[in-house]
């Protein structure tokens, strides 16, 4: 049995906390806590200061990452294990992995790991934790990439709700642009393994966060700080337990469950207070979210592939590889649904519009899993012809991107790369066994 202890603490989110540059971008919400005690609501106000928000957040990312693995063949499973066991030493991708030794220079990096019964569940683990990484690597300067989280499309709403494009520049590099630079970095495989484990942990999050809808959309409005956006509703303030909308967002998966681990941390308290709350607190929710963490994750993604099985009609729309396609979709939504006339500053999201949000989380999440399963196999299958014309090396006409005006919204891809065949996931040298 391989065994690790957690600690179940957050992180900040992905957005600057001061107005962003132009164009910069774009979480299932907690219901109120059920006590009249004023010391509770001293706590709610606590946990904002103690628990900033994240992108999807850990749990969200993992959800996307299970459902790729519960789709992928053992032999692609094994190359991504392969490659995320040779990450450099000091990314520190090995405290994610309960085969390798953890016990010294982990801190954080080791949070939350519990009991694998099996070798295969420990391998599991570490494909999902994998996903999260880029996050926990916020920590590294040598590995954090602040702006690659994200994509800045931005928008303007009317005063009848409908959605208007402005003419503020998307910056570079974002999600969608580093898609496309780690997918042919992991295909080449004449790099270096330690490089392609750390790009290979890039792609696993950038799909999950280019399904969260906020992270493909940022609001323009008159208010002084959301004139180039609101940093993917980062500056739409809500109550203290939800924080921001994109924090409510980003927890969207989860955040029924993590109202039950508040309320049995609470119940266990022995005395009321003021302020913060204390240690004792996040131990006792740490606790409670480390012992069921596993369960609840399976439980969500098996309701996701339930609920949104990858049938005919979503293997026609995995759009393999189109990026830019993707994230159109998220802000699709954005402008669609995340802001509607009853959605008010500093007030909670009313009870339809956390269930509404479950509901999109849980069908993007899904999509999300079989797009990155689509993605792995295309990349690491084990037949390299194979592999050569699901990635469209062979010479084509130049993808939609590329012949599109320099700042429309929707063309962030339209760099071309001389001297190389042009592929869905840019390009790719022939000697790697793609030759005709």
């Amino acid at each position: 049995m391989f065994r690790a202890n957690g600690t179940g603490a957050e992180r900040v989110g992905d957005f600057p906390a001061t107005p962003a540059p132009s164009g910069s971008l774009y979480t299932r919400s907690m219901r109120s806590l059920a006590c009249c005690a004023v010391a509770v609501v001293a706590v709610a106000a606590g946990l904002i200061a103690a628990a900033p928000s994240r992108a999807w957040n850990d749990f969200g990312h993992e959800v996307v990452a299970r459902i790729a693995w519960q789709e992928l063949e053992p032999e692609v499973r094994s190359r991504v294990l392969e490659l995320f066991r040779q990450a450099p030493r000091d990314s520190l991708m090995h405290c994610l992995d309960l085969k390798q030794d953890r016990r010294r220079g982990c801190g954080r990096f080791a949070y939350r790991l519990g009991d694998a019964e099996s070798s295969e569940d420990a391998d599991r683990i570490l494909f999902e934790r994998a996903a999260y990484w880029p996050d926990l690597a916020r920590q590294l300067d040598k590995y954090n990439r602040p702006t690659w989280h994200y994509i800045g499309w931005t928008w303007r709403q009317g005063a009848d709700g409908t959605a208007h494009d402005t003419d503020l520049a998307v910056p570079e590099p974002n999600a969608v642009s580093q898609l496309v630079e780690l997918a042919r970095s992991v295909a080449d495989t004449s790099g270096r393994p330690g490089k392609r484990a750390i790009h290979l942990a890039w792609i696993f999050h950038l799909v999950g966060d280019v399904h969260q809808p906020l992270h493909a959309a940022s609001r323009v409005t008159e208010r002084r700080d959301e004139r180039e956006g609101d940093r993917g509703g980062n500056g739409f303030g809500l109550d203290e337990w939800n924080r921001n909308l994109h924090a409510f967002w980003d927890g969207a998966l989860d955040g029924r469950f993590r109202a039950q681990y508040r309320d049995r941390a609470l119940a266990r308290l022995d005395a009321p207070f003021d302020g913060p709350p204390p240690e004792q607190f996040w131990r006792f929710f740490g606790e409670a979210r480390d012992r069921e963490y596993e369960a609840h994750k399976d439980r969500v993604a098996s309701e996701a592939r339930a609920r949104h099985p990858l049938d005919d009609t979503i293997r026609a729309n995995l759009k393999s590889g189109e990026f830019e396609a993707w994230a159109g979709e998220s802000n699709q939504i954005v402008r669609e649904s995340l802001y509607p006339p009853d959605l008010e500053r500093g007030q909670a999201p009313s009870g339809a519009y956390a269930e509404r949000a479950y509901d999109i989380s849980l069908q993007r999440a899904a999509l999300a899993g079989y797009r990155l399963a689509d993605l792995l196999t295309n990349l690491l299958a084990p037949y390299r012809r194979q592999t050569c014309r699901r990635l469209h090396v062979w010479p084509q006409p130049p993808p939609p991107w590329e012949l599109a005006p320099r700042n429309s919204r929707r063309s962030v891809l339209r760099r071309k790369l001389p001297g190389l065949p042009r592929a869905r996931f840019g390009a790719r040298p022939r000697h790697h066994g793609c030759g005709e």
